[in-house]
């Protein structure tokens, strides 16, 4: 069992859950174990250091983006891989900046799930095809944010209103 990709399934609805070990049941290579809810969550990853963690960003109690801030405060390893319906582009940016290594809207594929997870496991990221165009205005942003270089250099001194 050493070489078994262990993966943790976090999410509050059983369905999810249980149609998650189906789909991953056929790679005898990955270990799966699941949590019901953040808190959950956290202390399984603390005890069984999965290898990737597959989560539901809304849960009640400690959602997922909390679970991941959580993760990263304690020096926690696991790769995360958002399962998700929010395909708004706050919602991937705000996992793009946590360094969650995939995302994958609920709604996408078998294959897609499958593919996602055989990235992230090799360390690469993973984005449904569906958000490509947020990631790509996300780097135009960032492209024109560099060119244009702002700093302190380009703050206006406030001026102080006088009675």
């Amino acid at each position: 069992m050493s070489d078994a990709l262990k993966i943790l399934i976090v999410g509050d609805h059983p369905l999810l859950r249980c149609g998650l070990q189906e789909v991953l049941r056929p790679f005898p290579n990955y270990h799966t174990e699941e949590a019901a809810d953040g808190e959950s969550a956290l202390r399984m990853i603390r005890q069984s250091k999965p290898d990737i963690c597959i989560l539901d960003v809304n849960m009640p109690g400690i959602d997922g983006l909390a679970v991941v801030r959580q993760m990263r405060e304690q020096d926690l390893p696991a790769k995360v891989i958002f399962l998700t319906m929010h395909k708004e582009e706050d919602w991937v940016n705000a996992a793009m900046d946590l360094d969650v290594k995939g995302y994958v809207l609920k709604d996408s594929a078998v294959s897609e799930i499958i593919q996602c997870v055989e990235r992230v496991a090799a360390g690469h990221h993973y984005l449904s095809p569906a958000l490509s165009d947020y990631i790509l205005a996300r780097r135009s942003s960032a492209q024109k944010l560099s060119q244009s270089k702002p700093g302190l250099g380009s703050a206006h001194p406030r001026r102080e209103a006088r009675p």
